[in-house]
């Protein structure tokens, strides 16, 4: 089950771990699955198996997208 962040700074620098590969690492590691523009929101998925992790808020302005 992917983990919800309330916030996208919240969510870069939590550790996540991949239930499928065991890979482990911040979430600015992941990689951007689908983008919701409706909700201004993005999936994200692990970088090793694509296996989807999360869902957060896009960044608010002076929030860094690096």
């Amino acid at each position: 089950m992917a983990t919800v962040f309330r916030g996208y700074s919240e969510f870069r620098n939590a550790t996540l771990t991949c239930p499928k590969c065991a890979w482990s690492g911040q979430g600015r590691q992941t990689e951007v699955g689908e983008v919701f523009e409706d909700g201004m929101v993005s999936e994200y998925h692990c970088p090793k198996c694509s296996e989807y992790l999360a869902v957060a808020p896009w960044p608010r302005i002076g929030e860094s997208r690096e």
